[in-house]
């Protein structure tokens, strides 16, 4: 699909794929202290539960692949795409949807053990269901956000359907 000259002229693709290369390269960067602190989190605490561990592995695997989405989106948009202005306002990379889904799984883990923290710590067991029914729409809601943006053929397409939950969403994320 041929996107018309006059909707890409309003693109400045300095600040356009200069700001998400920024973004990711700053992402990078957080990756790796992440990881410092995976490393140092199973090196000092050998007599944490298995349970515990093992959320730790899995949010630390999301991470990873959570940063080689961004990588694989900034390759083709800064190097196999570089050039095609209309690849901006048509679909992107279906990675970048993947790394939407791998935030939020990670971001609602973390929450969720948090809530599981209060629980123990507060002895109020409505306060966590609350949270933790807030936290599975959450969940719902970006499985969904990603599946249509998987099926999205065009970037304003999509953002006249899904901006307002796309917003809402990523925002809480």
């Amino acid at each position: 699909m041929l996107i018309p000259m006059d909707s890409l002229q309003s693109f400045d693709l300095p600040l356009t794929i200069g700001a998400f290369q920024i973004g990711v390269l700053v992402s990078y960067a957080l990756f790796g202290i992440v990881t410092a602190q995976t490393y140092t989190y199973f090196a000092k605490f050998l007599e944490d539960s298995l349970k515990l561990k093992i959320l730790v592995s899995i949010v630390w695997a999301c991470k990873v692949a959570h940063t080689l989405c961004l990588g694989h989106v900034l390759f083709i948009a800064t190097i196999s795409d570089y050039g095609r202005l209309e690849i901006l306002t048509g679909a992107p990379p279906k990675t970048l949807e993947l790394a939407i889904l791998f935030a939020g799984f990670v971001n609602i883990s973390v929450q969720s053990f948090f809530t599981l923290r209060i629980y123990k710590l507060s002895n109020h067991l409505s306060i966590s269901i609350i949270i933790w029914a807030i936290l599975f729409l959450r969940l719902v809601g970006v499985a969904v956000l990603t599946v249509a943006g998987i099926r999205m053929t065009s970037l304003r397409n999509f953002e006249a359907q899904w901006g307002w939950s796309s917003a809402l969403l990523l925002r809480a994320i």
